[in-house]
Protein backbone atom coordinates (compact mmCIF):
# COMPACT_ATOMS: atom_id res chain seq x y z
CA UNK A 1 0.00 0.00 0.00
CA UNK A 2 2.08 3.45 -0.74
CA UNK A 3 1.93 5.93 1.55
CA UNK A 4 -1.09 8.30 0.59
CA UNK A 5 -3.52 5.47 0.82
CA UNK A 6 -1.89 4.02 3.90
CA UNK A 7 -2.17 7.53 5.79
CA UNK A 8 -6.00 7.94 4.30
CA UNK A 9 -6.64 4.26 5.54
CA UNK A 10 -5.93 5.46 9.29
CA UNK A 11 -7.87 8.50 8.91
CA UNK A 12 -10.76 6.82 7.43
CA UNK A 13 -10.01 4.08 10.51
CA UNK A 14 -9.93 6.93 13.18
CA UNK A 15 -12.89 8.86 12.47
CA UNK A 16 -14.95 5.46 12.62
CA UNK A 17 -12.89 4.18 15.83
CA UNK A 18 -14.29 7.83 17.25
CA UNK A 19 -17.82 7.36 15.88
CA UNK A 20 -18.13 4.06 17.01
CA UNK A 21 -16.94 4.96 20.35
CA UNK A 22 -19.52 8.16 20.74
CA UNK A 23 -22.34 5.57 20.61
CA UNK A 24 -20.60 3.18 23.55
CA UNK A 25 -21.05 4.09 27.43
CA UNK A 26 -18.33 5.47 28.99
CA UNK A 27 -16.23 2.81 31.21
CA UNK A 28 -12.70 2.33 31.67
CA UNK A 29 -11.75 0.40 28.36
CA UNK A 30 -14.02 3.17 26.23
CA UNK A 31 -11.57 5.49 27.77
CA UNK A 32 -8.93 3.06 26.95
CA UNK A 33 -10.05 2.75 23.53
CA UNK A 34 -10.45 7.02 22.98
CA UNK A 35 -6.93 7.82 24.40
CA UNK A 36 -4.98 5.31 21.93
CA UNK A 37 -7.35 6.95 19.14
CA UNK A 38 -6.08 10.38 20.12
CA UNK A 39 -2.86 9.69 20.98
CA UNK A 40 -2.46 7.39 16.95
CA UNK A 41 -4.44 10.34 15.50
CA UNK A 42 -2.07 12.73 16.74
CA UNK A 43 1.22 10.33 15.07
CA UNK A 44 -0.59 10.67 11.93
CA UNK A 45 -1.61 14.77 11.99
CA UNK A 46 2.44 14.92 12.73
CA UNK A 47 3.29 13.37 9.31
CA UNK A 48 2.06 16.03 7.51
CA UNK A 49 5.25 18.26 8.73
CA UNK A 50 7.75 15.21 9.54
CA UNK A 51 8.08 12.04 6.90
CA UNK A 52 8.53 8.35 9.20
CA UNK A 53 9.81 6.29 8.20
CA UNK A 54 8.33 2.92 6.68
CA UNK A 55 8.62 0.82 9.58
CA UNK A 56 6.97 3.79 12.09
CA UNK A 57 4.37 4.37 9.34
CA UNK A 58 3.38 0.32 9.21
CA UNK A 59 3.63 0.05 12.91
CA UNK A 60 0.86 2.90 13.57
CA UNK A 61 -0.75 1.29 10.82
CA UNK A 62 -1.00 -2.15 12.63
CA UNK A 63 -1.94 -0.10 16.23
CA UNK A 64 -4.63 1.51 14.48
CA UNK A 65 -6.20 -1.26 12.57
CA UNK A 66 -6.06 -3.60 15.83
CA UNK A 67 -7.80 -0.90 17.39
CA UNK A 68 -10.31 -0.60 14.82
CA UNK A 69 -11.02 -4.53 14.77
CA UNK A 70 -11.65 -4.60 18.60
CA UNK A 71 -13.31 -1.46 19.02
CA UNK A 72 -15.65 -2.95 16.09
CA UNK A 73 -15.86 -5.84 17.75
CA UNK A 74 -16.86 -4.18 21.02
CA UNK A 75 -19.38 -2.60 20.12
CA UNK A 76 -21.12 -4.73 17.31
CA UNK A 77 -20.90 -2.05 14.84
CA UNK A 78 -19.98 -4.60 11.94
CA UNK A 79 -21.37 -2.80 8.73
CA UNK A 80 -18.79 0.11 10.27
CA UNK A 81 -16.19 -2.71 9.07
CA UNK A 82 -17.47 -3.97 6.16
CA UNK A 83 -17.65 -0.65 4.66
CA UNK A 84 -14.08 0.28 5.71
CA UNK A 85 -12.45 -2.59 3.99
CA UNK A 86 -14.62 -2.32 1.20
CA UNK A 87 -13.29 1.73 0.82
CA UNK A 88 -9.65 0.70 1.17
CA UNK A 89 -10.20 -2.20 -1.57
CA UNK A 90 -11.91 0.43 -3.96
CA UNK A 91 -9.10 3.07 -3.09
CA UNK A 92 -6.21 0.14 -3.83
CA UNK A 93 -8.43 -0.59 -7.03
CA UNK A 94 -8.74 2.32 -8.49
CA UNK A 95 -5.85 5.07 -7.02
CA UNK A 96 -8.16 7.50 -5.92
CA UNK A 97 -6.75 7.57 -2.27
CA UNK A 98 -5.14 11.11 -1.82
Amino acid sequence: MDTATQIHALEKALVEIRFALEDMMPTPRVNDYKAAASSYARMVDTWLESSPSDAQRDAVFECVMDLHSEVVAVSGVRAVANAFLAFVESDERTGTAG
